[in-house]
């Protein structure tokens, strides 16, 4: 890579999960393969949770490899140049001193601009400033660069994912559903885990009782696989390590593919819903067993409940009580929920209040802040005391 062993990844997130990501990039840190295709004891070299995402130095064949396991992040960039400019003559002189060619080689290129705090402020100027530098620049071009300017320091980034991280390469018909963001549901499902093991997780039997799309039971089932399902940008980069364009290479990583959990369950009333649920279900390592709501049976198995409940109207004629009825029903030992919230704090009031045999309360809450499509809301978790 340019006679450089290591190289600076920002990893995208959505603000407030940052540290989550951090925990999350530091799980998966055993997964990655370095030379020879064998696993590595080298990995991340420096990992900073920064506002928006995690800051990661690594050797480019380890840290490429987020792309695959990674559920929290957005997107990869990889952090090129660094430089001040308070005037655009300086500006467009820091530019040309950049040559794209060695990362992108002939390709065309588009750019994101960002500016704040700075002096060179107008963001549509300083990108015709860019189209002057780079003959390359295309607002449409085949690869996409960052630049961003805060209190006059300028960085410009290399995009590594193309189509957002969320874009888990599915294909699934939703049927005009509106899901959850994949990224969101993770962070949901890991908010749900906590502190749980995997060897726990096998044991469990995971329901969504307004299952809708089934978003949250696939990436349940996904949760700790690698994602080769999709194409990234880097993919058509020049500067990448050879060994991740085989064809053969996803082949090197062993031990995945075994379910996650236990089961999966899922319920809603909407007959056409639970239709594509079923049709889910192939794609699945674990059985997902498909029932109209109050149909779900009884089991054996420790039972967690996720849940993205319908948002809007539809929400509003489900009174508190009848939520908590409804998230109650398969007598689960976790409950987990996004809400807005005001109706996630109403949630919590309208919870039971038992409790536990050794006199202390039956049922304990959490709570985390996240945004879902701008609605500020909370993720929301009942842990059963035992």
């Amino acid at each position: 890579m340019r006679g450089c062993a290591l190289a600076e990844f920002f990893v995208v997130c959505p603000i407030g999960f940052e540290n989550d990501l951090a925990q999350e990039l530091r799980e998966i840190e055993g997964f990655l393969l370095g030379a020879g295709n064998l696993p590595t004891t080298e990995g991340y070299q420096e990992l900073e949770p920064q506002k928006g995402g995690v800051r990661v130095q690594a050797d480019p064949l380890i840290g490429l490899q987020i792309h695959f396991f990674s559920k929290l992040a957005s997107r990869l960039l990889l952090r090129l140049k660094r430089f001040r400019a308070l005037e655009f003559s300086l500006l467009e002189r820091e530019l040309k001193k950049i040559d794209p060619a060695p990362w992108i080689g002939a390709q065309t290129f588009s750019l994101k601009v960002s500016s704040q705090k700075s002096k060179l402020g107008q963001e549509k100027r300083i990108f015709e400033t860019a189209q002057r530098a780079w003959k390359q620049l295309k607002e449409d071009g085949a690869q996409e660069f960052y630049l961003r300017a805060e209190n006059d320091e300028f960085e410009l980034s290399l995009d590594l994912t193309g189509e957002h991280l969320h874009r888990r390469g599915s294909g699934r018909d939703l049927g005009g559903v509106a899901p959850i963001r994949e990224t969101l549901a993770a962070a949901l499902l890991r908010f749900l885990i906590g502190e749980a093991p995997l060897s726990r997780l096998q044991n469990v039997t995971l329901i969504d009782p307004m299952a809708g799309s089934g978003t949250l039971l696939a990436e349940a089932s996904r949760l700790y696989q690698p994602n080769f399902d999709r194409a990234y940008a880097f993919q058509s980069q020049k500067w990448i390590p050879k060994i991740l364009l085989s064809p053969t290479y996803r082949q090197n990583y062993r031990g995945f593919g075994a379910p996650t959990w236990a089961g999966l369950m899922g319920a809603d009333q909407k007959p056409e819903a639970r239709a594509r649920l079923e049709s889910l279900a192939e794609g699945l390592t674990e059985t997902l067993e498909t029932f109209a709501p109050g149909e779900l049976p009884s089991g054996t198995n420790p039972r967690w409940v996720v849940s993205n409940p319908p948002y809007g109207e539809r929400l509003q004629k489900i009174p508190a009580e009848d939520l908590v009825r409804i998230l109650l029903e398969p007598k689960p030992e976790r409950v987990a929920v996004i809400l807005p919230e005001a109706l996630a704090l109403e949630l919590e009031r309208r919870w039971p209040r038992e409790n536990a045999p050794n006199g202390g309360p039956l049922w304990s809450f959490s709570k985390q802040r996240v945004l879902n499509g701008g609605i500020p809301c909370l993720l929301a978790k009942f842990v059963k005391n035992f």
